[in-house]
């Protein structure tokens, strides 16, 4: 349901009028305001080989020809309502999708190709009725799709309880689609695929698509987020259509992985090619697809667990480096001792002036450190980290 505000034409600030237009079978949804229990509406003459038909008007039509339609208008509420039953053309939002225009725009296309049998119509509570409509193409209309609305308006206005004096004005629209045969054109290119964080644990993954052909193409959109050895760490897709002429932007929410890295983003779309098809025929037999990799930030628990581990990870190298340089220094400086009766590593270290722990790593000694009388010993003379130098006073045998 989307919002519009219209600023009242006698005063400057003040009182706001909201339309609230429901476009559900804009998106190609079967969902509309009938079955959320208010007033709308749907194609009363589906076709039988069309499903799409079911929820938007489906014609294919010669310049200067004609056909008859039908809109079924249902009141679901528990109200006598005043309906207004109109046609406009469409619009293109700002995100590329589907949108119609406004009563007050006056229509110049496809809302002028429309005659209604009635404009204005009373329904009973939980009843419902047809009013049928003609569609006539102008004899110069161009080949390719063209698109509008049929609207269908509840005259009652309510005024929110707040201060603002904001009136709400209930409306649903039914896409109009009519291809006037010829020169068709069909090609869909991706304009880009990317990602942004939404939530602590939330992902956005947009594509963007365009729309090179002169009809609209529903579109079957795969995305896929992967971690680099091909597993996937996210799927998120859906049925869309874009615009003849038109790029459209697609945003799906997907889990974002916990751990954050590199990932491999790859959106795939498929749609109908064929010529002599239109909307809601025939199956999807082409495919595009786009990818690139992006680094994913890791989600705020995860940071503080790597943050940790890397400042375990910096410490421990830290310390293996410092060791290795004094070690390397000590056995520079060393020389060959042999052990004598009732000594031990610990004497041995302090008459060399380093420390016991030195000698042992240097000559490998494991727990309880015993030594023997004749044992040779690499023994450090002097050591860069000692303040007190010593000779040993044994001399290498």
């Amino acid at each position: 349901m989307t919002i519009r505000r219209i600023a009242h034409s006698t005063r400057l600030v003040g009182r706001l009028t909201f339309v609230v237009a429901v476009f559900c079978v804009a998106l190609g949804a079967s969902a509309s305001a009938v079955e959320q229990g208010g007033l709308g509406g749907k194609p009363a003459h589906p076709k039988a080989d069309n499903s799409r038909s079911q929820s938007i008007f489906v014609h294919a039509l010669d310049p200067g020809k004609q056909a008859r339609d039908g809109v079924e208008v249902i009141n679901n509420t528990t109200k006598t309502k005043e309906v207004l039953v109109y046609a406009v053309d469409s619009q293109v939002s700002s995100g590329g999708a589907f949108a119609c225009a406004q009563m007050a725009d006056k229509p110049i296309a496809v809302g002028t190709w429309v005659v209604l049998d009635k404009a204005r119509i009373t329904l009973e509570p939980r009843s419902k009725q047809v009013v049928d409509f003609t569609i006539k193409t102008p004899k110069n209309a161009s080949p390719g799709e063209h698109n509008g609305c049929i609207v269908i308006q509840d005259t009652e206005q309510h005024t929110t309880s707040d201060s603002n004096g904001i009136v709400l004005s209930l409306r649903s629209a039914i896409r109009l689609s009519v291809t006037i045969p010829g020169d068709i054109k069909k090609g869909l290119v991706f304009t880009g695929v990317g990602a942004q964080t939404k939530e602590d644990k939330k992902l956005l993954l947009s594509t963007g698509l365009r729309n090179n052909g002169n009809v609209s193409l529903d579109t079957k959109i795969d995305v896929k987020l992967a971690y680099p050895i091909g597993l996937a760490a996210a799927k998120v897709g859906g049925s869309f259509p874009v615009l003849s002429g038109n790029e459209g932007r697609f945003n799906f929410e997907a889990e974002r992985p916990f751990w954050g890295g590199w990932y491999r983003l790859t959106a795939t779309a498929q749609y109908n090619d064929k010529l002599d098809t239109v909307i809601g025929e025939g199956n999807p037999n082409a495919s595009i697809s786009d990818g690139t990799w992006i680094f994913v930030s890791p989600q705020p628990i995860a940071s503080a667990i790597e943050g940790a581990a890397l400042v375990v990870i910096a410490t421990t190298a830290s310390f293996l480096v410092r060791r290795r340089l004094t070690h390397k220094r000590a056995t520079q400086s060393s020389h060959k001792y042999v052990v004598e009766a009732h000594e031990n590593l610990h004497t041995i270290a302090e008459e060399a002036g380093v420390s016991w722990k030195l000698v042992a790593r240097i000559n490998k000694l494991k727990p309880p450190y015993q030594l023997k009388p004749g044992q040779t010993l690499i023994v450090p003379s002097k050591h860069a980290n000692l303040h007190k130098k010593q000779t040993p006073r044994h001399r290498a045998r």
